[in-house]
């Protein structure tokens, strides 16, 4: 008696089917992968551009400061003031101060109050008067991903 071999070699329709859809959903999610990459490195370096600015004015407040207090001592407090900074200069501006077509920079001073124990404390303290030799600072740089912001004091080293 013989017997036939029906056994047959090769990949059938379904086969490949199959590894091509396999093939193809990799490919989708590496391309993702990669873009996802790509957009959040990009939104990184804005987002370090933004601090390190936040941080030049700072700076540049400091070095303003350090000049003359009283061209601080003159802004108007609560209210938006812009720097003017080029290679050779940096002074108090009219205008809000652009960069590199992207960013905004520009700073609010406020008033920075005591209590009876000399302590910084907020306007809504019994007792609390005005430090007229501080003022706090806050620089805002706004981007293409927000507003970054950084506060801090400023003392007037002159009446030291």
């Amino acid at each position: 008696m013989s017997y036939i071999n029906k056994t047959t070699s090769g990949i059938s329709l379904i086969e490949v089917m199959l590894a091509v859809s396999i093939v193809a959903a990799m490919v989708v999610a590496i391309g993702f992968s990669i873009t996802t990459y790509v957009d959040a490195r990009a939104r990184l370096l804005d987002d370090t551009k933004a601090l390190y600015l936040a941080e030049e004015g700072y700076e540049v407040l400091r070095a303003i400061r350090s000049n003359d207090w009283n061209d601080l001592d003159a802004l108007t407090l609560d209210d938006y003031n812009y720097l003017d900074v080029s290679t050779t200069t940096a002074d108090i501006g009219t205008s809000l101060e652009v960069i590199d077509g992207e960013f905004y920079r520009s700073f609010i001073l406020r008033e920075v109050y005591r209590d009876s124990d000399d302590d910084v404390t907020s306007s809504t303290t019994p007792g609390a008067t005005v430090d007229t030799e501080i003022l706090e600072v806050t620089i805002y740089v706004a981007g293409p991903n927000g507003t970054t912001s950084l506060t801090g004091l400023l003392a007037n080293i002159h009446a030291i």
